[in-house]
């Protein structure tokens, strides 16, 4: 188990750096950190109350309670947590964001701090960047046909691909799942993303920040001849215009968008101002992702266990994507998406 070292908060340093002594509250901290990770959980929620710190973990969408921190060492356990995830220490009444990553651990967290009525509630995404899944694997083979389409357009040289869906949907896994998919020997790829979430091999990524916004890096990006750009979220009219823009000017755009359905994200793109014209001829295909429960095979149908086993949790193994989607052909065509039927998989105990 990695112990999480105590940090002065300074530019450049990384968790596995600066060691301090070691105390109590540190070696608890780095527990509930590898334990989440081994869970596989997204996300760990610390929320104060008035007598205490509740500790829960999201895993499989659902958030569940770990462990409760004393009121006795709260204010210590919320100090040395803010240390090591970065947060500024000294403010206690403003909203903060940080990013910290554990290179033993291969793991990335991205926090986020808001006080509350009884102190601050913290809130760690967890990204892992020992293992990021082909397309192959993310795509069911149920869906066969979708996974052909998005191999023809990544081929195609410009245009447009989003990818719609709920926070936590997994829309970045797949899009990382389709970077991969790129001949990165003979294109140039690159991302402009807020924050980047995963390194990926081959392509040059990017950072939104104060000092370098979203429309300064395009406009250098654009200088480097880039072949494909992963833009991390089409979410005002400055990015919409933006990224079928650079579809027009001869680049494949990649990019993920919030609507609640394919057949909702032409009225969204609308919406920000790109015209139906330029739509249709630019928009590749559109994805809309949700996630599903898988059942462990102690659950499904035949299953002995009413409970669970040790390689899950509650009957759950996890979660799997699945894709309703509409091509240009269907969108010009004025037909209505392709909604992937779940009866089968539901019936045969394979997702919950």
């Amino acid at each position: 188990m990695e112990t999480i070292r105590r940090l002065k908060v300074q530019q450049g340093f990384s968790a596995d750096e600066k060691l301090n002594e070691k105390t109590p509250v540190v070696e608890q901290i780095n527990v509930i950190i590898n334990n989440a990770k081994n869970l596989n959980a997204s996300d760990i929620h610390i929320e104060t109350t008035r007598e205490n710190c509740i500790v829960r973990y999201r895993v499989n969408g659902d958030l569940r309670k770990v462990q409760t921190i004393q009121k006795f060492i709260k204010n210590q356990f919320i100090t040395e947590l803010k240390r090591i995830c970065k947060f500024n220490i000294s403010s206690i009444d403003t909203l903060q964001d940080s990013s910290v990553e554990f290179k033993t651990l291969q793991l990335t967290i991205r926090g986020s701090l808001i006080p509350s009525l009884y102190g601050e509630n913290i809130v760690l995404r967890l990204i892992n960047q020992e293992h990021q899944p082909c397309l192959s694997d993310i795509i069911r083979k149920e869906q066969e046909d979708l996974s052909k389409q998005v191999l023809n357009k990544l081929k195609r040289k410009s245009g447009v691909i989003l990818l719609s869906g709920a926070t936590g949907s997994g829309k970045s896994t797949t899009v990382y799942g389709m970077l991969k998919e790129l001949d990165k020997k003979i294109k140039k790829v690159v991302s402009i993303e807020n924050p980047v979430e995963k390194r990926v091999a081959g392509v040059s990524q990017f950072e939104v920040t104060k000092k370098m916004e979203f429309k300064t890096i395009l406009k250098g990006v654009l200088r480097h001849d880039p072949d494909i750009i992963f833009i991390g979220e089409i979410r005002d009219e400055v990015s919409a215009e933006i990224a079928f823009q650079s579809a027009n000017t001869g680049h494949l755009v990649i990019s993920t968008i919030h609507a609640n359905n394919p057949s909702s994200v032409v009225p969204r793109l609308k919406g920000l101002g790109i015209s139906e014209d330029i739509v249709d001829d630019s928009l590749l295909l559109v994805m809309s992702q949700r996630l599903e429960k898988l059942l462990c095979a102690c659950k499904q149908i035949g299953g002995q266990s009413s409970e669970g086993c040790k390689k899950c949790h509650e009957g759950v193994i996890g979660r799997t994507a699945l894709f309703d989607y509409l091509t240009q052909e269907q969108i010009l065509a004025g037909e209505r998406y392709k909604k992937f039927d779940d009866t089968e998989l539901r019936s045969k105990g394979i997702i919950l």
